[in-house]
């Protein structure tokens, strides 16, 4: 099984302190947020690569940071903003370029958490998806808000203006290998990439589980995220 990091976005509108430098670098603890994430990938021993897909403005970036041979930099060929594939287009680049023709276990390069990722593929034939219950109604409309029937994705909506929701999409996902093959027919038709809008779509298409995890998460996608973040792991 192979991991994929996402980090291809671009970071300077909503993260104005980190203009020239991607989220993923951030110092938490002593260490860049994608540091963590690695080490939490690399918990689970059916993972035997793991790929971190970003862009020609941050690839030298994550270079300079890399010093692991399981993990491998590799950019989508994006230059600025207006290039962006957004994560799923950055997924098929990434699953076309290495031709990848197995499972995969997806993680956003922007996710801080201290909970473990074996849930996720504890079903080996099951698409499944991490949600996190947020606890607050007006914080879940930033995110992917999920409902559930049981363990099942029963409605997804990315972002929505309100919801009587907090459970939200983690940006954490697993998919068999059978499954990938729809990544192609949703592009084709969706003008919006994320992969939040590709979950949607699926839903329609495939069962999706979900596994609801506990402990600490957190996005670090603007400063005062970044400063909480910060002061809970001081």
């Amino acid at each position: 099984m192979k991991a994929i990091i996402l980090a291809a976005g671009y970071s300077g509108k909503s993260f104005p302190l980190m203009r020239e430098r991607p989220k993923s670098l951030i110092l938490v603890k002593d260490k860049p947020v994608v540091g963590h994430i690695v080490d939490k990938i690399k918990e689970l021993k059916e993972i035997d690569k793991i790929y971190l897909v970003t862009n020609d403005k941050y690839k030298k970036l994550f270079m300079a940071w890399l010093n692991d041979d399981n993990v491998e930099v590799v950019s989508d060929g994006t230059k600025d903003r207006k290039e962006q594939l957004g994560a799923t287009g950055s997924l098929n680049f990434i699953i076309k370029n290495k031709n990848l023709q197995e499972d995969l276990l997806i993680v956003a390069g922007d996710n801080l958490f201290d909970f473990s990722l074996s849930p996720l593929i504890s079903d080996r034939d099951k698409i499944k998806i991490g949600v996190y219950d947020i606890a607050d109604l007006k914080k879940a409309t930033n995110y992917g808000v999920v409902k559930l029937n049981g363990s099942k994705l029963k409605e997804f909506e990315e972002k929505p203006k309100q919801t009587d929701s907090t459970l939200i999409s983690t940006a954490c996902y697993y998919f068999p290998k059978d499954s990938l093959k729809f990544i192609d027919s949703f592009l084709d038709v969706n003008e919006e990439s994320e992969l939040g809008h590709f979950i949607k779509f699926l839903k329609d298409k495939k069962e999706i589980e979900t596994h609801k995890f506990e402990g600490r998460w957190f996005d670090i996608g603007t400063d005062s995220k970044l400063r909480k973040v910060r002061r809970e792991y001081s």
